[in-house]
């Protein structure tokens, strides 16, 4: 007898293991029948309402009852469907469709097989697109009932499925197990290998959650092993898969008769009474060619057996109704191709339409855009000269603060050479009346004393007048618009008259004031490049914040707000552009009354206003500081000290720009630095270092 290859129908002895749908997780192994639970729902089952639930459990039914009961299952699932699709249950739909095609298609009924799997695959799209995975598994065995060559794409195509990844190691076996069984089916028994391999890893890892896993590895190995003739390895491996037909096929190839007929019979009788007819078919087949040479009529009678089985897979009706399917899923795609077609000429039309009009739109924006530029650039010109105008006036008007702080000072200044001036010309005309009676009387020693002391009287009229003179001249200097123009300056001179300016400016508005000042003069200091009018602002700045500040704590001092304490106390130190509020300890003149028969506390000391200038070259630096025992500047405001417009003067007292010019003048006008060092209570320093060698700009 010929030894034949192994039937390509082999893999159907397990076809039960393939996945099944489930509500929940997408898929799940075929459940075992749990009697209790058929038993209560099939109870139940008339009296549920139409709905999802009992949609799933008309499913669960029928996984129950496949294979034992083909009939009953479908008829669950024929009840599910119409269910389903009343209450537009989708995945119900999904559910039905897919495990009637199962049913069906181990039953031979692969037409009807095919046409519920593509229903259910028009409905696999967006959150249902992983169940298309299920309908290639059906289609799998669709084609593999008809011995399709073409059976290991379907299999393929659930590797190749965008959510296969997701899949856990054990929701990926029974699609392992397939495509190994499809390169076994063409010859490619490297490749079948690999997957063999995979399944045995699964095996090691989960075969105790599904019997199926291990019987369908076993069978996948014992078709490799016979296909390389270990017929050893094979028999070993279909006994463990329990698989009768495989080994009836083994021993057909080594000849061992007897066996073939028990194993044979055997399969044929599992076939017939599980009603899978390629099981029936291929058995049939199989003790046909065993009978040949030795009992012709059993042969005989076993061959029409196979023909009549092949005959119900392969009528003429069902080729025919195949063949329908295929016209029909033809016709369909070609009409969806002619949609598709028609659909992007359509947006093609569409789009070029749209280019054109935005096209246009563009184009008259940009036209539009530049006539609106041009009148921006007009608009803008005139606001920027408008700005620059307002920068000058907000400058000049920082200056006439400035300017108006020292009026009351410069009057006071003013006034003192011009008493000094008048009081000596009305001493001298007195002693001009008596040198002329010294004369008259012949006391010529006595007129010439008297006119050496009115020499004397004379240069100090001069030098007074000198001073007068030079107040107004460092007046007008400060008032007038500045040139820019640097020139060597002496910064000690510069300091002393500012110094004295600004005390008696303060002590013009409040006679009742009185602060220490004093400047600390570097002797040697070097005539430094500046712009004086510009370095007499800032100075003039500084020390007015720190006059400021040393009379506004003795304003609360003398309030007793402070009382000793040690309190915080929001007062201040104001910098002439308000640019920041200092709080500190307020040293009291006022002791509290003393609880009888306690110690006494130590009085402290009562508080001076003191603001100290000093001047001092390092290295090749001039270091210009300014120093104050106010309150200090508080550390939420120290930053924002050197911004425009910041200021917490009382409104209409400044202009918010003091401090902000005159770093701007230190920095960007002298190329020097301003910082500034504060601690609450203790007082305020500002220090400004100039480069000795700046150039004249």
């Amino acid at each position: 007898m010929s030894k034949s290859t192994p039937f390509p129908s082999l893999v159907l002895i397990t076809l039960f293991s393939v996945f099944f749908l489930d509500t929940t997780k997408g898929y799940s192994q075929p459940e075992s029948p749990n009697q209790p639970y058929i038993d209560s729902i099939s109870v139940l089952m008339p009296y549920l309402p139409n709905d999802q639930t009992k949609v799933d459990h008309l499913v669960k039914l029928a996984r129950m009852n496949t294979p034992s009961n083909m009939e009953l299952a479908l008829q669950y699932l024929n009840e599910g469907l119409n269910i389903s699709e009343k209450i537009n249950y989708t995945l119900g739909i999904i559910n039905c469709l897919g495990s009637a095609a199962f049913c069906h298609a181990i039953m031979g009924d692969w037409p009807q097989a095919t046409i519920e799997v593509n229903r259910a695959q028009k409905l696999c799209t967006g959150k249902y697109r992983r169940y298309q995975m299920f309908l290639y598994n059906i289609m799998y065995i669709v084609s593999s009932i008809k011995d399709d060559p073409d059976a290991l794409e379907w299999a393929r195509k659930i590797i190749r499925h965008p959510d296969f990844p997701s899949l856990s190691e054990f929701e990926k076996w029974p699609t392992y197990m397939q495509v190994g069984r499809g390169f076994v089916v063409i010859g490619q028994v490297d490749s079948a290998e690999y997957y063999a391999h995979l399944l045995e890893t699964c095996v090691q890892k989960y075969s105790h959650l599904s019997p199926d896993l291990a019987e369908n590895t076993y069978t996948l190995v014992g078709e490799i092993a016979l296909r390389q003739k270990e017929y050893d390895k094979a028999l070993r491996y279909f006994r463990l898969a329990h698989n009768v037909l495989g080994q009836a096929q083994v021993f057909v190839e080594t000849g061992q008769r007897d066996s073939v007929t028990f194993y044979g019979l055997r399969a044929l009788e599992m076939g017939r009474t599980q009603e899978i007819p390629n099981i029936v078919r291929d058995a049939a087949r199989l003790l046909a060619r065993h009978f040949a040479d030795t009992d012709p009529p059993k042969a005989n009678q076993y061959l029409n057996l196979y023909i009549e089985t092949n005959e119900k897979l392969f009528n003429v009706q069902r080729v025919k109704q195949s063949e329908q399917i295929s016209l029909t899923e033809q016709q369909a795609t070609f009409d969806l191709q002619q949609k598709e077609d028609a659909y992007r000429n359509r947006l093609i039309l569409l789009g070029m339409l749209s280019l054109i009009l935005v096209s246009t739109i563009i184009s008259y924006i940009l036209w539009r855009n530049n006539r609106f530029r041009r009148q921006a650039n007009e608009v803008l010109q005139r606001t920027l000269s408008d700005l620059k105008s307002t920068q000058t006036q907000l400058i000049q008007s920082e200056k006439l603060a400035s300017l108006g702080e020292l009026t009351a000072g410069i009057a006071h200044e003013i006034q003192n050479p011009l008493n000094f001036v008048n009081n000596f010309a009305e001493v001298s005309a007195e002693m001009l009346v008596e040198m002329e009676e010294e004369l008259n009387k012949g006391d010529i020693q006595e007129a010439k004393a008297i006119g050496a002391d009115l020499k004397q009287n004379l240069n100090k009229i001069n030098h007074h007048g000198q001073r007068a003179s030079g107040i107004v001249k460092s007046m007008l200097e400060h008032s007038r618009t500045s040139s820019g123009t640097k020139e060597p300056t002496d910064l000690n001179a510069l300091a002393d008259e500012y110094l004295r300016l600004a005390y008696h400016g303060l002590r013009a508005k409040d006679s009742g004031f009185n602060a220490k000042y004093e400047l600390i003069a570097d002797p040697d200091l070097p005539k430094v490049n500046v712009v004086p009018q510009d370095m007499g602002r800032v100075l003039l700045n500084l020390i007015s914040n720190a006059f400021y500040a040393v009379h506004q704590r003795k304003i609360e001092v003398g309030a007793g707000n402070d009382a000793g304490a040690g309190n915080d106390v929001e007062t201040g130190h104001h910098v002439e552009t308000g640019h920041h509020v200092e709080t500190g300890h307020a040293l009291s003149l006022q002791q509290q009354p003393q609880q009888p028969q306690q110690p006494q506390q130590p009085q402290r000391p009562p508080y001076q206003p003191t603001v100290t200038i000093s001047t001092q070259k390092i290295d090749n630096q001039i270091v210009i500081t300014v120093k104050d025992n106010g309150n200090g500047i508080p550390e939420g405001i120290k930053d924002k000290i050197f911004q425009p417009f910041f200021t917490t003067k009382p409104t209409g007292q400044g202009t918010g720009l003091g401090l902000s010019l005159a770093y701007d003048i230190v920095t960007k006008g002298h190329g020097g630095n301003i910082a500034v060092d504060s601690t609450p209570g203790d007082g305020t320093t500002f220090v400004i270092q100039l480069p000795i060698n700046e150039t004249t700009i």
